[in-house]
This record gives C-alpha cells, structure tokens and sequence, in this order.
C-alpha cells in the first residue's frame, strides 16, 4: 500500500482514509470540534465533491509543515500565581540561619513548631521556593521566612513576625504576602 517516496514527492492518501475524516467528527461538542468539523466540510467540498486542486494538492500543503488549522483556539491560563504544598513539620534546627536568628530574639525556642512547604509556580509549574514558619500555638506568635535560590546563591527574605492562630496554612499565605511586598516572589 505504501511505497518509498523521493524527497519532494506528495504522499498519496487513499479515498477511504479522507472520507473517515468525516465520520469521526461531530459538530457543537467544543469549539474544537466545530473547528475540526469546518475543515472536514471544507476539505470534502474542494477536494472530493469539487475540483479546486484536488487531494493531491491538499496533501502537498501538509507535507510542507503547514498546520490543518491556522490558528487553534487556546485557553488562556485561568489561574496564576503562587501554590504551595501542605507544610510539614520539622525540626526546629533545621530552619534557614536567618530566621533562626530571629527566632533567637523571641523566647522559648523549644515552644516553636517549624512548618516547611514548597512554592510552585501556577501558570509554568516550576518550583519557586520554600517557606518556613515557626508558630508558637501558646503565644500566638509566629514568624516565617521564605528562601529561593539565585544564582545558586541561598536567598531569603526578611523575617516577618504576625500573629497567628496555629494554622500552618494561614502562616504560610502570611508568609507569601511579604515575600510578594519583598520583591521575592511575582
């Protein structure tokens, strides 16, 4: 059925596989679909039911890279912004050396829970960081930092004290809303 072709040569469709074209379609489903149907009705009516340049003609144009549809239609990303995934707890040594720092100053370190989470990007899906919180639950105080790297530089911004009540999700969007005043994340 298929025979070697030397570069240039149109290939040659049989009349069975362009007529399943228009079995396979159905019109209003999407506006892909309808897009898909008005190529189907368009390729039936010039190049089987008429005579403008046939389907050897048709087959040409695609042999050269030319796209069936021009333009398809593209969903624009619906959501952006800033994700993160559900803070996990570890130990306190474990935090960045600034915010340790700033944890220093406060009292009762061994009171504190440290929260990580990771930071995503919504649009692009590429990670963008991390964010660590301490929250005291006793005291109501938390503070948190979040960290990226740069260069292969570990940057991170100023620590942010607020107040919180215990809920590491709450901290972390706290935590997000600085880092986006800072300048760290867009």
């Amino acid at each position: 059925m298929f025979k070697h072709r030397q570069r240039g040569e149109t290939p040659e469709v049989p009349a069975s596989q362009i007529l399943s074209l228009r079995s396979i379609s159905r019109p209003g489903i999407s506006i892909r679909s309808a897009h898909i149907q008005r190529f189907v009705d368009s390729y039936h009516s010039e190049n089987i039911i008429g005579t403008n340049g046939g389907a050897a003609a048709r087959c040409n144009k695609l042999s050269k890279g030319r796209t069936i549809m021009p333009r398809q239609p593209i969903k624009r990303e619906l959501e952006q912004g800033t994700y993160w995934t559900p803070p996990c707890e570890v130990a306190i040594t474990e935090a960045h050396p600034r915010l340790l720092n700033a944890l220093k100053t406060g009292s009762g370190l061994d009171r504190k829970r440290l929260f990580v989470a990771s930071a995503y990007d919504m649009a692009l899906g590429s990670p963008m960081g991390q964010f660590e919180v301490a929250i005291d639950c006793e005291s109501g105080l938390s503070c948190g930092v979040f960290r990226t790297m740069r260069n292969s530089e570990d940057v991170s911004g100023k620590p942010v004290w607020f107040t919180s009540d215990g809920d590491p999700d709450n901290a972390v969007e706290t935590v997000l809303r600085s880092a986006k005043a800072q300048g760290l994340v867009p």
